[in-house]
């Protein structure tokens, strides 16, 4: 967990993520896309029209949030501040995962992917509704 472009603060600073994958994803395009949301019903329309994926039904608990990624692989996910970074490179496919959001200590949280060399892939915003008090 050193310094890179895309993570360059001391890796003391950031807070490793992982995603538990609940559903691979086999898009009928490539074209990067990432979705990080409480509800998943707002996108449904989109991502079957514009990927021609059908989501199964899930839950998350009040801690978690879901995230879609489409079209890129996924290497390194860390949080700092008000960003949570992957570092990842444009791949066919993708998933639908649920994240913790315990972590996160400002709002909005910004995802976004980026190659090796710091190039932005994609990105979203989310408005992390429940955000709570730090004891």
């Amino acid at each position: 967990m050193g310094r890179s472009a895309v993570f360059p603060y001391p890796a003391v600073q950031y807070i490793p993520i992982h995603f538990s994958k609940v559903q691979i994803l086999e898009p009928n395009s490539d074209r990067p896309l990432i979705i990080a949301t409480d509800d998943l019903s707002p996108f449904k329309n989109r991502l079957e029209r514009d990927y021609g994926i059908l989501l199964e039904n899930q839950e998350i608990t009040e801690d978690e949030a879901f995230i879609i990624i489409i079209g890129i692989k996924i290497i390194d996910v860390r949080y700092r501040g008000f960003y949570v970074t992957m570092l990842g490179q444009k791949s066919p496919g993708g998933f639908l995962a649920r994240i913790p959001t315990r972590y996160f200590y400002k709002k909005p949280v910004i995802f976004q992917a980026r190659c090796e060399d710091g190039t932005l892939i994609a990105g979203c915003q989310y408005p992390l509704t429940y955000l709570k008090s730090i004891p």
